[in-house]
Parts: structure tokens; C-alpha cells; sequence
């Protein structure tokens, strides 16, 4: 019970923190949300991927 009720404070600070920040950029949660994990989440994956492959000379 104590796992659960830690994963919902978290999930729910998470979910208040995203709508706080995007009253603060006029923008809809929904919108923050694809901004974050549709675009920027993906976008970091891949560039630190070439990042890897490249250091690693291939």
C-alpha cells in the first residue's frame, strides 16, 4: 500500500508540476505534454544515439 500511494503522490506532482508550467507558457497540458514526450523525449534519444555511434568511430 505504501508503494502505491508513493507512485500516485509522484504521478500526481508530476501531473501539477506540467500544468503549472504550462500555464506559465500559455500553452494547454495536452500541448506540454506532446511538446515533452512525443517530440523532446524522442529527439534526445535519438541525438544521444548518434552521439554514442560516434564516439564509438562507427
Amino acid at each position: 500500500m505504501k508503494r502505491v500511494r508513493f507512485v500516485d503522490k509522484t504521478f500526481n506532482g508530476c501531473v501539477n508540476l506540467l500544468e503549472r508550467l504550462a500555464k506559465r507558457l500559455n500553452v494547454t497540458y495536452e500541448e506540454l505534454n506532446l511538446i515533452i514526450f512525443v517530440i523532446g523525449w524522442p529527439a534526445v534519444t535519438v541525438g544521444l544515439i548518434i552521439a554514442n555511434l560516434k564516439k564509438r568511430g562507427k
